[in-house]
């Protein structure tokens, strides 16, 4: 069918009819618009407004379909031809709606893959564990997980629930390649303190961590809690002059160092310290130790109780 052709039929037999666009639409229970869209062609009337359509414009079906007057000796010529205009472009409109169901369906597809993958990858890179996966092969200690067309391979040290940064290795990607995720883990290192022979690996009452890849300089770093609502375990015996180390395997290094006496009113005295290490000061009884620390993934403060005899 030639939609144009029969829109300017349309046209042609409602000026004939005297009737305007608005007459004509409100007869049919449409806008003015539609009929607009019919006689220019955009849009062919639906099939349930073909009988209506004819009988106010005083024309048969065929006229209507072929967009134009038919003659009677012309009648059956020209209803063969109609019916073979209308089976083409119904057969048309289909395969069209079939490819924008296809189309639609594949870019749905598309994006809640772009979704789902970027959502469980961004998830892992901070040691978070995915949204979208599921585990579907165990090998001893390596894990393979899977999701809307990515996969993940993680080798743990004991147990699969452990957090990711305890991992040996976490492979992210898709069937036929994977690369080494590196991830961020938000929970500090543990904090060992070497005092003399005894290395002790105290009670974190507390500690914040920012993550500052990709930036040229760490961010400072408060106090997630207040200090008077930390509960420490035990507390670090010491002496005056006495060194207390972080461990030395750590990459943490130390910006300040803070003392608090039993009321937490800070004391105002200065404290001798190197990149990891300090020099307990000229005090004694009971105080918690906040100690600020950076290290490459950002600033970080961890606190505990240190007894001076």
């Amino acid at each position: 069918m030639n939609q144009e052709k029969i829109g300017k039929f349309i046209a042609k037999i409602r000026k004939e009819k005297k009737m305007t666009q608005q007459e004509l639409a409100d007869k049919l229970n449409v806008t003015d618009r539609a009929i607009g869209n019919w006689e220019n062609g955009r849009r062919m009337p639906d099939i349930v407004f073909y009988k209506p359509l004819c009988e106010i414009l005083d024309i048969s079906l065929n006229e209507l379909l072929s967009g134009e007057r038919i003659k009677e000796s012309e009648l059956k010529e020209k209803t063969d031809e109609v019916l073979n205009n209308t089976i083409k472009y119904s057969t048309n409109r289909i395969k069209k709606i079939k490819r924008i169901i296809i189309i639609s369906v594949v870019a749905f597809l598309l994006l809640f893959f772009i979704y789902t993958f970027w959502t469980d990858y961004n998830r892992v890179r901070h040691n978070e564990n995915p949204l979208f996966m599921i585990p579907i092969r165990e090998n001893g200690n390596n894990y393979t997980y899977l999701g809307f067309g990515y996969k993940m391979k993680k080798e743990v040290r004991i147990s699969p629930n452990e957090p990711l940064s305890n991992s040996i290795n976490i492979k992210f990607g898709f069937w036929l390649f994977t690369w080494d995720v590196e991830v961020f883990n938000p929970t500090p290192r543990n904090l060992w303190v070497i005092n003399g022979k005894d290395r002790t690996l105290t009670q974190i009452g507390s500690y914040c961590i920012t993550d500052t890849k990709g930036e040229d300089k760490a961010s400072s770093c408060g106090l997630s809690i207040p200090l008077e609502d930390i509960n420490y375990d035990e507390y670090l015996p010491s002496n005056k002059e006495d060194i207390i180390a972080l461990d030395s395997s750590s990459d943490l290094t130390i910006t300040r160092i803070t003392f608090y006496d039993s009321k937490y009113e800070k004391v105002d005295i200065p404290i001798t310290y190197e990149k990891n290490n300090f020099t307990v000061p000229n005090l004694k009884g009971e105080y918690v130790v906040l100690i600020d620390t950076i290290c490459d993934r950002g600033t970080a403060w961890y606190s505990f109780k240190l007894k001076i005899d």
